[in-house]
């Protein structure tokens, strides 16, 4: 029947445009392939100027008005969605026909376009006519549910849009009509196409670090009403048990889901504090409370965040709900570590930094761990002591009082730390490390650490030098005993073995060193070996240091090579050595030298030397004729052979010249006398 109708107006003139009252979205889908309607022609010239829409040949015939209602809706049936809707469009009671089917049709592509104009667009202009279209929608099939993609790729459900711009009575019919809480949506990039004023805003402040969650990140119904202040809203998606999560990833199986998520907790304690109050009886649900914990991309609990950002309200709802204060933060320690960095960051303010300090007592009596057992977690203690000792412009006696606080409460100051060391050893290397004007409150905790059973002696981690030494190498640096090492030497400071060595070099070479007892060298002379007795010896000899070798002999610290010593001093003229060695009775007597000399050979060769360069510097301190004869005496009537040959198996008297007669004459008689023994 309905064939027959329209059959014999497909001859008719082609269809021509119409003006459109309505700008409502249609299909231009046609699910039965039927062919439009054609349309009648335009009115002729001299007709009225009154804008009349053309209209369908069919409509125009007074038969098809006068059909049955049944003919109508059948020949409605065939019609595609643009010809119903000019249909709907010509009057009263075909429209009654037309307006059904058309959001039958429209319900069936899936994605209801009159539900997202009436969420996005009318119930802005007309929010009565909004709750009627989406009603009208959902009873002919209308997906509620449905994701709307845009041609930008940004998709987002009615919900979405109707709570991101606050339509409450939208709201509330979309949950009555099943719409699901539990949906996600684009993240940042949708709520910048918003155009929302409040909410970009908070983009760019507060919530500044949210569009840092690309487009793998979604977001629930309820992070933009979170955003705005939108209490109203916020409460039907609640009553409706809208998630704690907010923001999670696409792919919930991905490796995004390391990066943790965000709850609503973590976006309360982000905003204003004054927003909080109104929020909290909202969110007095079980299923948000046992999300208190839970980690955002930061490893951060929203208990870190809210001491953070200092939200004193925040704290409190979290803490009186049982947010545990040991989740460790995004400094590798718990909230009592994020409590003591908040309250003495650069450009904290009194109020704000006296509200964190008298946080971190309420945080110690909810069990928060002041010793933490894992190295890799940052101890509050060491973060407070780092915080004094490395940031300029910090209010000392805050810090002081902090540390004070936490060492009575049970504070290990032994405690070691990532890098191996103790707190007390990475608190005295970031002493030495300062300019002295801040040395004065540093010293006196550095006593009050020492008092509270801190360990100058513990062993160093691995690969790092004792305390004491990086001290006394800061004192021989700046010439000058600091206070601080006065403290670490009056408590009794020590050095490690292997360290002994080079201090006793110190000791040995610089006379105020050993005046100001920049350190005690006969707590470590059990360290010192014989060998390096015998080089500082050797060092004191070749420079002809007097008051060094008399200090080595006040510590009764002798040496066994005195023939060696013998010839350093014959070889450089150290001459007011030789009496100390003639003492010693010069060792080894026929002691080789340089190319297996004698002492008799090393005398001659100084002599020669002096001759051949008297004004080299390397020829240093000269032996006069005289005394290089009574040294030569000296030497064979000590024992010492005169038929000793060198590597060119030359006696000492043969390296002489005639121009050294004086010494050539004692050699060759000290020659004659030990050969006549031999006859």
């Amino acid at each position: 029947m309905p064939r027959r109708l329209i059959t014999p107006y497909r001859s008719i003139t082609p269809r021509r445009s119409i003006t459109r009252r309505s700008k409502a979205p249609l299909s231009a889908r046609n699910p039965r392939g039927q062919r439009s309607l054609p349309l009648a022609k335009a009115p002729a010239a001299n007709t009225p100027s009154t804008t009349v829409p053309e209209v369908p040949m069919i409509v125009q015939n007074s038969r098809l008005l006068k059909t049955p209602n049944e003919i109508q809706h059948m020949i409605a049936d065939w019609l595609s969605e643009k010809d119903l809707f000019h249909l709907a469009q010509c009057s009263t009671n075909l429209a009654d026909i037309a307006i059904p089917k058309l959001y039958a049709a429209d319900a069936r592509h899936g994605n209801s376009k009159a539900i997202l104009w009436a969420a996005k667009t009318c119930a802005a202009r007309d929010p009565a006519l909004a709750l009627k279209i989406l009603q009208k929608s959902f009873q002919k099939g209308g997906d509620v549910n449905a994701v709307h993609q845009e041609s930008s790729g940004l998709h987002a459900t009615a919900l979405h849009y109707a709570a991101a711009y606050s339509r409450v009575e939208f709201v509330e019919t979309l949950l009555s009509l099943g719409a699901h809480v539990d949906c996600w949506s684009s993240g940042a990039e949708l709520a910048k196409d918003l155009g929302i004023p409040a909410l970009d805003e908070s983009l760019n402040g507060n919530f500044a670090w949210l569009p840092n969650y690309d487009e793998a990140w979604k977001w629930s119904p309820l992070v933009v009403p979170l955003l705005t202040n939108d209490t109203e809203t916020a409460k039907l998606l609640v009553g409706a048990e809208a998630p704690a999560t907010v923001v999670r990833p696409a792919e919930r199986e991905s490796f995004l889901d390391t990066m943790g998520v965000v709850t609503v907790y973590h976006m309360l304690a982000f905003a204003d504090p004054a927003r909080v109050a109104d929020w909290l009886p909202i969110l007095d649900k079980d299923v948000y409370r046992r999300a208190i914990n839970v980690r955002m991309h930061s490893s951060s609990s929203p208990l870190h965040v809210a001491i953070r950002r200092g939200n004193a309200p925040m704290f409190d709802m979290l803490m009186d709900n049982g947010a545990d204060p040991n989740s460790p933060g995004v400094w590798s320690g718990n909230a009592l570590v994020t409590a003591v960095k908040a309250a003495f960051m650069i450009g904290s303010i009194a109020a704000r930094r006296k509200t964190i300090m008298s946080w971190t007592s309420r945080l110690m009596r909810a069990g928060a761990v002041i010793n933490p057992p894992d190295f890799s977690l940052e101890s509050p203690l060491g973060c407070a002591l780092e915080q004094l000792a490395s940031t300029s412009g910090i209010v000392e006696s805050s810090v002081s009082r902090v540390v004070e606080i936490l060492v009575k409460a049970g504070a290990n100051v032994n405690l070691r730390s990532r890098d191996g060391a103790t707190i007390l050893q990475q608190f005295c290397s970031a002493i030495f490390c300062l300019r002295p004007p801040r040395y004065p409150v540093l010293e006196n905790i550095l006593r009050f650490l020492i008092d509270h059973g801190g360990d100058l002696n513990s062993e160093p981690a691995p690969g790092r030098e004792s305390i004491m030494f990086t001290s006394i190498r800061q004192t021989v640096r700046s010439k000058k005993v600091a206070p601080v090492h006065a403290i670490l030497r009056d408590a009794g400071a020590a050095l490690l073995p292997r360290e002994m060595f080079p201090v006793f070099c110190c000791w040995v070479q610089l006379p105020w060193f050993r005046k100001n007892r920049v350190f005690d060298i006969t707590k470590g002379l059990q360290h010192i070996t014989q060998a390096q007795i015998n080089f500082c010896w050797l060092w004191a000899v070749e420079r002809s240091n007097v008051q060094a070798l008399r200090a080595l002999q006040n510590q009764r610290l002798m040496p066994t090579n005195v023939g060696q010593l013998a010839h350093v001093s014959i070889r450089t003229g150290a001459l007011r050595v030789w009496p100390r060695l003639l003492n010693m009775g010069l060792g080894d007597v026929n002691c080789l030298g340089e190319a297996h000399g004698s002492f008799l050979h090393t005398l001659a060769r100084r002599v020669l030397r002096q001759a051949s360069f008297p004004d080299a510097p390397s020829t240093g301190r000269r032996i006069d004729a005289k005394k290089a004869v009574e040294m030569a005496q000296t030497c064979i009537r000590l024992g010492t052979s005169t038929l000793t040959r060198d590597d060119n198996g030359m006696l000492a008297f043969d390296l002489l010249e005639d121009s050294h007669d004086k010494l050539r004459l004692a050699l060759l008689k000290g020659y004659v006398d030990e050969t006549r023994d031999l006859i």
